[in-house]
């Protein structure tokens, strides 16, 4: 005869046997879902953006109706139905934009190549491993997005692309840029993310037109290098890197408006990020800051400041000084001390010194500030608590103070 304890043990274990059945039979569900994504037939003309989206097994019927629409603009293909895609592809004449989505190929289909007119080329493919050369052919090529794939090397040839504007490669295998990127004189906006690089060369920063660069989360510990003025680059993204120092040159990105390095392992910052006058948003949060040695004041036109999970011990010179600043962020920092002159600053919405070593905060941001401000997780006594939270009621500030 079984005990009680010896049913609880069967229950329990024909409880976890259900559970296990229960996460088997959704773990088929979504597969059988995500198949059947693939499989439902759909053909998707729009006429206002000339688009056609194409989706499941394309059938004869489907080529057939493509190639009757006449001066079709955009071709959006999402299935795995390869044979199917190319005979789309060899169906339609003339179309400035393509974009596949498709696990079916491992090599680009050399079809595409005789569209002559593509203007725009987006390619999500999670087996895709090689470009062959004739991408070259596509010589009116503004725009590439490549997500998703298993390539390791862009080929050179996507150097002679000289109208290209904007490349966009998001993979996480590709480990080097070609040589010649300086060939890419109109190139504006280059995004490398969640990539293996573990260098840039320095002909990056001189192409005459580029005006973004966003290379985060790869390996990239050492910036190259800038030797000549770029008088038009706009925004610099190199977060989620291991960056342990930002090049003196850096100054020469006259025309800079956004520049961040968060999540890196910057200890300091050059003295020459002072000449960057035109800057707007500067990211250095989630480094290794202890102190930032030099005065804000030239910073006209930042709007937004973002120095979170560092190791700073007191604020920057002249920080609220900026009548433009708007939203700053201090938290999780070893602050001590807030100055006087935060009760000048007008012009800020947003000021987090939340989870620092402050005891004390000047008296005059309860009277006078209309910001929102975070205070929460400091050094203040019980006491005090009671103190700031009877002078909130009575003062009532035109913003909103957070203390827990």
């Amino acid at each position: 005869m079984k005990t009680i304890r010896e049913y609880d043990v069967i229950l329990y274990y024909r409880y976890r046997l259900l559970l296990l059945l229960l996460l088997c039979t959704i773990i088929f569900s979504l597969e059988v879902l995500a198949k059947d994504s693939l499989s439902v037939k759909s053909f998707d003309y729009n006429k206002n953006t000339n688009t056609v989206r194409l989706c499941g097994v394309i059938s004869e019927q489907d080529c057939n109706k493509l190639a009757s629409i006449p001066n079709l603009g955009i071709l959006d293909i999402s299935c795995d139905d390869s044979l199917g895609i190319i005979n789309a592809i060899k169906a339609v004449d003339n179309i400035h934009g393509l974009s596949i989505s498709s696990n079916s190929f491992t090599v680009l289909p050399s079809i595409i190549f005789n569209h002559a007119n593509l203007k725009y080329l987006k390619i999500h493919s999670k087996s895709l491993q090689f470009i062959p050369k004739g991408i070259s052919n596509l010589k009116k090529l503004e725009e590439i997005t490549i997500e998703k794939s298993k390539i390791k090397k862009l080929p050179n040839d996507i150097t002679l692309l000289k109208e290209l504007r904007v490349l966009n490669i998001i993979i996480s295998n590709l480990e080097n840029l070609p040589t010649a990127l300086d060939n890419l004189s109109c190139l504006e906006e280059l995004q490398i993310v969640d990539s293996k690089l573990l260098s840039l060369p320095k002909i990056l920063f001189t192409l005459p037109n580029i005006k973004k660069i966003s290379i985060n989360n790869n390996y990239i510990c050492v910036l190259p290098k800038i030797e000549l003025s770029n008088t038009v680059l706009k925004e610099l993204d190199l977060s989620n890197n291991c960056i342990s120092h930002l090049p003196i040159e850096i100054g020469l990105l006259k025309k800079l408006q956004i520049l961040s390095v968060a999540y890196n392992k910057l200890n300091t910052l050059p003295l020459s990020i002072m000449q960057l006058e035109e800057i707007k948003l500067i990211d250095v949060s989630h480094n290794e800051l202890v102190s930032i040695d030099f005065d804000f004041s030239n910073f006209r036109h930042i709007s937004f400041l973002q120095l979170s999970h560092n190791k700073l011990i007191s604020i920057p010179i002249n920080l609220f000084s900026l009548n433009k600043l708007e939203f700053l962020d201090l938290s999780y920092n070893n602050i001590s001390c807030l100055p006087q002159d935060v009760c000048k600053n007008s012009s800020l919405k947003y000021l987090n010194v939340s989870n620092n070593k402050l005891k004390f905060i000047p008296e005059c941001i309860l009277k006078s500030s209309k910001a929102n401000i975070l205070l929460s997780e400091n050094m203040f006594t019980q006491q005090y608590l009671e103190f700031l939270k009877q002078k909130i009621l009575e003062e009532q500030a035109g913003g909103r103070i957070v203390l827990f």
